[in-house]
């Protein structure tokens, strides 16, 4: 009895480490909806009253927007739940303002691996899912 008893507490444990990790994987968005949205936050900072917007087209394979000073577009690939954003392209204009926020936007970018997308809320996540870029869809 004993012997049964340990295979099915080992078969639980599988089970539960097994649910566990499709839990996890079921955090990540799979395909984006086209919406626009204005950046709440990059990182640990507040942008929203920058009125920073950020415009996602699936059938393009693009997202672009207002970065502060300059406007940025990426052409975006997405494997299952792994977004590589590639490489930005941005116009070229100095703003002494909004530098450092622009600067801290395309480093975040940098380092996006996924997203999370809710009804009116879009999260750009790194590898470890920790949310670079906060943005809330415009109406």
């Amino acid at each position: 009895m004993k012997k049964v008893m340990s295979i099915l507490v080992i078969i639980i444990a599988f089970a539960a480490c097994k649910s566990t990790k499709n839990k996890d994987m079921d955090k990540y968005s799979t395909s984006f909806e086209e919406k626009e949205y204005q950046l709440l936050a990059i990182e640990d900072r507040d942008v929203e009253e920058m009125d920073l917007s950020l415009r996602v087209n699936p059938k393009l394979r693009m997202i672009n927007g207002e970065s502060g000073c300059n406007n940025y577009q990426f052409n975006y690939s997405l494997n299952e739940d792994v977004l590589d954003l590639g490489y930005g392209l941005a116009t070229k204009m100095y703003c002494e303002e909004t530098m450092e926020i622009e600067n801290s936007f395309f480093g975040a970018t940098g380092k996006v691996k996924h997203f999370s997308e809710t009804e009116n809320m879009l999260y750009f996540l790194d590898k470890d899912g920790k949310v670079l870029l906060k943005a809330k869809g415009k109406k």
